[in-house]
């Protein structure tokens, strides 16, 4: 059975589908309908963003604040308290190419309260110029952290703070 939609984990949307194997003979034979007529394992199947593979992209990512996090169970109510209170939504995200030059700027959103403290934000900057081996990305003055071209244009931009 196919079963496809828009869930959200920690803050993040993700979208994909999830296909269960059917009670077939087992023979693996894709008839290209969906269903496995396997062993009955769910498989994952992939719906990632179609970035083009070049021109400008969106960077997206999140950064997940490990202690010092107040906040409820509910999106959006979640900040940095004490040495972390300049982090909440609305805190810059800039995005740097590799020779330091500022390339886009954003912020974080979507704050969401995680457990014990920690606060995870989510942040997509637009309009990020390709071409870079390396961008580096900063949240409000805590420091860049250097990715390659292709795990920003992938969404693999997790930062962690505390």
């Amino acid at each position: 059975m196919l079963v496809g939609g828009i869930v959200l984990v920690g803050g993040l949307v993700v979208t994909g589908a999830l296909l269960f194997g059917g009670s077939g003979s087992g023979s693996g034979s894709g008839s290209g309908s969906g269903v496995d007529a396997g062993g009955g394992d769910a498989t994952a199947v992939s719906a990632g963003r179609d970035e083009p593979e070049s021109g400008p992209f969106t960077l997206r990512g999140s950064m997940t604040l490990m202690d010092g996090g107040s906040g409820y169970a509910a999106v959006g109510d979640c900040a940095g308290t004490g040495g972390y209170d300049d982090i909440s939504e609305g805190t810059q995200v800039t995005v740097y190419d590799a020779s330091g030059k500022i390339v886009a700027i954003s912020e974080l959103t979507n704050s969401n309260y995680l457990s014990l403290g920690m606060c995870r934000f989510n942040f997509a900057v637009e309009d990020v110029p390709d071409g870079e081996r390396i961008y580096q990305v900063e949240v409000a003055h805590r420091g860049k952290i250097s990715y390659t071209e292709d795990d920003a244009r992938a969404g693999k931009i997790n930062l962690t703070l505390g």
